[in-house]
């Protein structure tokens, strides 16, 4: 238990799992994804989203929704294929009463950067948990001593992201690439967004 803690992981079964996953994410083909039967890529899709869903744990949800309470600012970072679902979540929430900022290219990124206090919520979607500028962006924040509530939500692996991060959520999809294109799902960035606003509506709803 002590050395999964040291890499990262909150407990044996978190670690697992990420070990199960990525095991089956490095030895399956998919240079070719549509030779797989499509009964298999729905069965593997449902169970990506089930896996996601499996492993959010309650205190976190109840921990950012407290945060929600407070009304912050709330910060979207993502870039390439999650970029465009990055959207939708920024209608829901604002539609849900927030004051949402999802800067869409690097100059936008850089400004809003600006805008960062230690009451703002800073949601960071990178699948890989690699993404550099957003890894000088939090180291950035930390060196002029700005702590606001980041939220990561990356591939299943101890990543940089995952250990800057106040909570990390785990995206678990299979990694298809189509014309050298990504286009894994990355629905379930959307499932633990919406759980999360939920999960906000749910203790602070009628209030």
């Amino acid at each position: 238990l002590r050395f999964v803690r040291k890499l990262g992981f909150s407990g044996y079964s978190e670690f697992t799992t990420v070990v199960k996953f990525t095991l089956i994410n490095h030895n399956e083909e998919t240079s070719n994804p549509f030779t797989i039967p499509q009964s298999s890529y729905r069965n593997e899709y449902t169970k990506n989203i089930e896996e996601t869903i499996r492993v959010l744990k309650d205190d976190q949800l109840k921990r950012i929704a407290d945060k929600l309470a407070e009304h912050p600012d709330v910060f979207l970072f993502s870039k390439d294929t999650t970029k465009h679902l990055t959207e939708y979540i920024k209608y829901l929430y604002s539609m849900s009463g927030f004051n949402v900022i999802f800067p869409q290219d690097k100059d936008y990124r850089r400004l809003a950067e600006q805008q960062i206090n230690d009451n703002s919520l800073v949601f960071i979607m990178s699948f890989n948990g690699e993404n550099t500028e957003f890894i000088q962006l939090i180291n950035k924040l930390i060196r002029q001593g700005i702590s606001p509530m980041v939220v990561s939500i990356t591939g299943a692996d101890n990543n940089t992201i995952q250990n800057l991060s106040d909570i990390n959520f785990y995206l678990f999809t299979d990694e298809i690439t189509v014309n050298k294109t990504d286009i894994g799902s990355r629905i379930s960035v959307v499932a633990i967004m919406e759980l999360i606003l939920y999960q906000y509506i749910e203790s602070y709803g009628g209030r």
